[in-house]
């Protein structure tokens, strides 16, 4: 097995070498200047502090990162783990564009973790951050560490560090590498309703998948996550501020239904406008109907059609929360 060893550092005596048969990262310890590694802003090595080897990765302020470009494969769990000090996001991360209703490029999250650590047993100040996640699709993937203050950088008086970064398929991790049981997972199986599935639904790409024709009007700050989706492989997160539309033509007094499922309850707002006017609003509250997939929950309204094109919005308002929808349907229920 190719292990990468070094005789440096204070705790060189008990720390474990790296397998490297198994692991997809290029320079896991920083331990290289170059490297496939891309710092931004003001991340870079230094040897004031190292969980292992010489060197490890300093974030110095808020929005440091690191990012490498990574190939896996499809159908496959991971585990991303590193040592950490002080709070970081680690994400595993994609773009696709999309060319209907206009050119755009976004980002889809396929795996998250923001400051969420264990203790290290080798280290009192040293934690463990880790992120078990699966992917559907073989490809280029982004990895990305990127210090996060949480609004107090106060907070971090102690510094922000990430050492011995590595990146193992589920069944490769060794067994000294984060917690002791990887989580597996995979694509979620919840199907549709019949009376909402797309045969019926007026909606364009209702489960907001990863498609050149995309369907949606997009504005505002969001990202795709495909790491807690209710169907197919990605779902939408709209952050305050955020929106997506989609518009098409009715039959006048014909009886429609518009629906969305949410996570956890989050204050998505569904709105029908029509020539600039807005005809039927669900706030932000329920009610919401479970549906027997953990969080989600379903939110719907019933509404009489006017003649012409309808405007379909749905929104997270300035001043409230991140909102993650998924599959949208308006359908006619005068059938």
């Amino acid at each position: 097995m190719d292990c990468v060893t070094t005789t440096a550092g204070s705790f060189a005596g008990i720390r474990r070498p790296i397998p490297m048969n198994e692991q997809v990262l290029d320079n896991p310890s920083f331990e290289h200047v170059d490297s496939k590694w891309e710092f931004t802003g003001r991340a870079k090595l230094t040897t004031k502090d190292q969980y292992w080897g010489d060197r490890s990765l300093r974030f110095i302020d808020e929005g440091a990162s690191a990012k490498q470009v990574v190939f896996l494969k499809g159908d496959t769990n991971y585990r991303l783990h590193c040592h950490v000090k002080g709070s970081i996001r680690m994400s595993i991360e994609r773009s696709f564009s999309s060319n209907w209703p206009e050119p755009r490029t976004s980002k889809v999250i396929y795996g998250y973790n923001h400051a969420e650590t264990f203790d290290e047993a080798n280290s009192a100040t040293w934690k463990n951050q880790e992120i078990d996640f699966f992917l559907k699709n073989r490809g280029e993937y982004d990895i990305m560490l990127e210090r996060d203050d949480g609004g107090n950088p106060n907070l971090q008086g102690g510094g922000v560090y990430a050492d011995t970064c590595t990146l193992y398929k589920a069944d490769a991790v060794p067994p000294y590498v984060g917690s002791s049981t990887v989580g597996y997972s995979g694509l979620n199986a919840w199907t549709p309703p019949v009376g909402v599935q797309e045969h019926r639904n007026l909606f364009k790409n209702p489960s907001f998948e990863m498609e050149s024709s995309f369907g949606w009007l997009l504005e505002g700050p969001r990202e795709f996550r495909a790491n807690e989706q209710l169907e197919g492989e990605q779902c939408l997160m709209l952050y305050p501020g955020g929106l997506a539309e989609q518009s098409f033509s009715l039959v006048k007094g014909q009886t429609y239904e518009f629906r969305c499922y949410v996570f956890d309850k989050c204050p998505l707002v569904m709105e029908i406008q029509k020539s600039g006017q807005v005809l039927q609003t669900l706030e932000e509250g329920g009610p919401f109907i479970p549906v027997g997939q953990g969080s989600w929950r379903m939110k719907h309204f019933s509404f009489e059609a006017k003649a012409g094109i309808h405007f379909f919005k749905i929104y997270v308002r300035s001043t409230s929360e991140p909102c993650m929808v998924d599959y949208c349907a308006v359908t006619d229920r005068s059938r």
